[in-house]
């Protein structure tokens, strides 16, 4: 969604709000504090949205189904979009792969590094198991504050 707001809509010539919504607007705060990107932006919830006459609105794809039944106009940008054959979508990921993490973990040196999204456990098994890195996974969800 960052990626999205700075590249795609802060840097062109857009004459229309650009609007997150509000579940995206405290990761935008974070980049936005850290990065110090000029990210523009309003957050708006799924309400608001509905009744919008003017704006691009950046939503999480798990509001993709609840959008687009109300909304004329849902352009789709994920990384799976190379499989969709419905409506309009644009291959966009900014994942990286295994490898990629890996280079990732031993650029960062850190002392504990904690998976949480996608194949983590396998992940945290590899890192702690094959590499000898101190890795754990989490039991449940927690707040890390920044």
């Amino acid at each position: 969604s960052q990626e999205l707001n700075v590249l795609l809509l802060s840097a062109t010539f857009i004459d229309s709000p650009i609007l997150v919504e509000r579940s995206i607007a405290p990761i935008n705060d974070i980049h936005k504090k850290y990065e110090g990107d000029d990210l523009v932006y309003k957050e708006v919830n799924l309400n608001e949205i509905l009744n919008l006459k003017n704006g691009v609105v950046i939503a999480p794809l798990e509001k993709y189904k609840y959008l687009s039944k109300k909304s004329k106009e849902v352009i789709i940008c994920t990384g799976w979009a190379l499989t969709w054959r419905k409506n309009l979508s644009f291959p966009l990921s900014n994942h990286s792969d295994f490898n990629q993490l890996l280079d990732y973990v031993e650029y960062s040196n850190a002392e504990l590094i904690i998976p949480v999204h996608g194949f983590y456990k396998e992940f945290q098994e590899y890192l702690a198991n094959i590499l000898d890195i101190n890795a754990k996974t989490l039991d449940r969800k927690i707040d890390i504050d920044l």
